[in-house]
Parts: structure tokens; C-alpha cells; sequence
């Protein structure tokens, strides 16, 4: 019994061990410049969003505004403490559910830097 407890301890200490802390997804600071300082590049990050459930009432604005929550929520798992923009990408295409209506996706990529931030 001792073993069995101990085995599923040590696992859930592995599973956790993961990239180092995680952040907040709202702490990550977006940047358009490469950030300044001692920071480490993370790689790049993907996201994307469309309307497909919520059809023609999904506005372009507000799946770029998804697309960003999801593009800072993957640094996050990184720990990241910066994000730098690349790009992004609004595409249409045909929605066979509401007929006739045409489907948007938003596609945003980045980069995510962990940089060291000044003691206050």
C-alpha cells in the first residue's frame, strides 16, 4: 500500500515538474519590438479563433480579441514574461451551417521571451 501511495506522489511531482513557474496570462506584457534586457527566447506561439458557433454575430474584432487571450495563455504555459507580436491574419470562408453566410478565423503569431523584470 506504502508503494502504491509513493508511485502516485512521484508522478504527480513529474507531471508538475513542467517549463519552470507559470504565469498569469494577464501579466504577460505584449510587445512589438523584441523586449529590451537579459531575456531568453521561449519559441513561437500560434492561436487561432473563428466564428463557426457564434456565425455572422461574431465580429472580426472580437476574435482577434480571442485569438490575442489564446496567444498570452500559451506564453503563459511557457513562462513567459513578454509576448511579441508577428502577425496576424483574418480569413473568410464558406460556413455551411448558416447558408449563404461566410465563416472568418482569426490567426495571431508570436514569439515568447521570459526577460528578467527589475526588482521594485
Amino acid at each position: 500500500m506504502n508503494k502504491i501511495v509513493i508511485a502516485i506522489i512521484l508522478i504527480n511531482l513529474v507531471s508538475c515538474a513542467g517549463t519552470g513557474v507559470y504565469h498569469d496570462p494577464d501579466s504577460v506584457e505584449v510587445v512589438m519590438d523584441t523586449p529590451p534586457g537579459e531575456c531568453k527566447n521561449l519559441g513561437p506561439v500560434f492561436s487561432s479563433s473563428n466564428n463557426a458557433i457564434g456565425g455572422i454575430f461574431v465580429s472580426n474584432e472580437s476574435l482577434l480579441d480571442s485569438s490575442m487571450k489564446k496567444l498570452r495563455t500559451k506564453a503563459a504555459e511557457l513562462s513567459a514574461t513578454h509576448l511579441l507580436i508577428k502577425g496576424h491574419n483574418i480569413s473568410t470562408g464558406d460556413n455551411y451551417a448558416y447558408k449563404g453566410k461566410s465563416m472568418n478565423s482569426a490567426s495571431m503569431t508570436g514569439i515568447a521571451y521570459q526577460c528578467k523584470r527589475p526588482l521594485s
